[in-house]
Formats: structure tokens, sequence, C-alpha cells
């Protein structure tokens, strides 16, 4: 779980936590990552909570935002590639 301290503005922790560094996971898309289910259900495999199973970074009381439109956990990013337009699953600094 995640702690926030008073010496970031929440755009700060934001931009650390979900700015891409410009690659893609094996050309994974983002919104398919986020549209997987898990098996023998409807359940997204991208969930928070399920993530947070395997030592993921999560705020149970984090939401979508511009930065994270998935609502991932930390380190998860969201590349947008300027030649084919897709956006791609990324890691961030902070992964």
């Amino acid at each position: 779980m995640l702690r926030y301290l008073d010496q970031w503005s929440e755009a700060d922790w934001q931009t650390y936590y979900y700015t891409p560094q410009g690659t893609q996971i094996k050309g994974l898309e983002y919104d398919w990552f986020g549209a997987l289910e898990l098996p023998l259900s409807r359940a997204k495999f991208a969930a928070p909570n399920y993530l947070a199973r395997f030592g993921f970074l999560i705020d149970p009381a984090q939401k979508a935002t511009a930065r994270n439109p998935g609502n991932l956990p930390v380190g998860f990013a969201r590349h947008e590639d300027d030649e084919t337009g897709k956006a791609y699953l990324d890691v961030s600094c902070a992964a």
C-alpha cells in the first residue's frame, strides 16, 4: 500500500509514477492489457487488487487519471507510439 509524503504534490507523484520511458512491453497494446480477463472469469487481470498479489504497488483509493487512465499500479504507463498511432503498455522510472 502506498503512503504519500508531503514532499511532492499530487501532480509530481503522478508524473513520476506514470510517465512512460518510451518503450513497449513486447508490443502489448495498452487497451488490450486493460481488457484481459482472468481465466474462467470476467474479472480483469489488470485490476489493481489482482496485480497487488504480485508485489505491484497500489493505492486502494486510487482512481483513473489523465496520467493513469487504466488505473494501473505504480510503474505501469501508457506509451503513445507516433509511428503506429497506438498506445502500448510501458514502464515508468518508478517501476
